[in-house]
């Protein structure tokens, strides 16, 4: 509501602040029992098979992802994400769909339910989106969860051990490599550019905010601004903590940020908690905070949190504080 009534155009506005209300979603989900979790992991293990079934496509010359095709037309001219393939992305390819970064519940569901085989198609899934954040918060979460799991199957503790050797050989042989790779994904002409558009789009962040209202109060949800990154106007930029903060304020920011960790107050697996701070890692530097694919993680993280407070057990009766028949809980 603040965010129209300061937006100069109400019902842009209107229409860009519906993330609230799809997470409120949680609560009839959660109290029909509806399989969020299960569908949502199927439909993301479908996602995931696509992304590295187009890859291996163009690999195998069937397909090309630069090319003018039925898919990659319907991909762009339904504004679902993008698809390419250039010595300039930081992996080479680039098939991002705006669900994408979604992948990493998949990749927690799938260790979590010991289903390696899916495990990897989602590591694949990440890489193939072309974002160094994904492909950091995939091999944490990996490398996490290899020296943390316990009470595994015995097929989970060979790939475990083999995990862990084969991380000290690379490690042991392989750790300049690894340097030169790591220096070279961030140092690709893809990844230059969007540093500079970053760089630029800071720069017109502190004209915004020098004026100490739009700090205060925003310039309301899907208002554009002039971008010098991309030197053009804009309703949204990837710097999305600070794009929330131009959109509606330091405040409501404040307050919004505080309604999405607030699941992290639960007593559940730290891997999940991790998987959800990497989720917004990714999300800092793309728009992805505020938004359709944001509020799908948002509801995983309150079935999750909500899910955890009912299965707390019932505080324990203090027997030695008996008096007649009054106690304590």
């Amino acid at each position: 509501m603040h965010s129209t009534l300061v937006s100069q155009d109400p019902i842009t506005s209107l229409r860009a602040s519906y993330t609230p209300v799809l997470v409120m979603l949680v609560i009839p989900i959660y109290e029909k029992n509806y399989k969020f979790k299960d569908i949502l992991y199927y439909l993301l293990m479908g996602l995931a098979g696509i992304t590295v079934l187009l890859v291996l496509a163009d690999k195998a010359g069937v397909f090309n992802v630069n090319g003018n095709n039925a898919i990659r037309n319907f991909v762009y001219n339904t504004d679902m994400g993008v698809m390419g393939k250039s010595p300039e992305y930081a992996f080479y390819y680039k098939v991002f769909f705006k669900t994408s970064p979604l992948f990493v519940i998949l990749l927690y569901e799938s260790l979590k339910r010991q289903q390696f085989a899916i495990t990897l198609l989602s590591v694949l899934g990440l890489v193939f989106s072309g974002t160094r954040a994904n492909v950091l918060i995939a091999l944490a979460l990996v490398v996490i969860f290899i020296f943390k799991q316990q009470g595994m199957t015995k097929p989970a503790m060979i790939v475990k051990c083999l995990a862990i050797f084969m991380l000290a050989l690379i490690l042991l042989f392989g750790s300049s490599l690894i340097i030169e790779k790591l220096t070279s994904m961030m140092s690709s002409k893809g990844a230059t550019y969007s540093d500079s558009i970053r760089i630029g789009t800071m720069e017109s962040y502190k004209h915004l905010f020098s004026h100490a209202h739009n700090i205060l109060f925003g310039t309301g949800m899907g208002s554009e601004f002039y971008n010098l990154g991309r030197s053009d106007f804009e309703a949204s930029a990837e710097m999305s903590f600070i794009e929330l903060v131009r959109q509606i304020g330091i405040i409501y920011t404040v307050l919004f940020v505080g309604g999405i960790l607030y699941p992290l107050k639960g007593h559940y697996s730290i891997l999940v908690k991790l998987t959800f701070i990497g989720y917004l890692f990714i999300a800092a530097t793309n728009p992805l905070l505020y938004s359709t694919t944001a509020s799908i993680i948002y509801i995983y993280m309150y079935l999750t949190f909500f899910e955890s407070q009912a299965e707390k057990p019932l505080p324990q009766i203090n027997r030695s504080n008996v008096k007649g028949e009054e106690y304590e809980l």
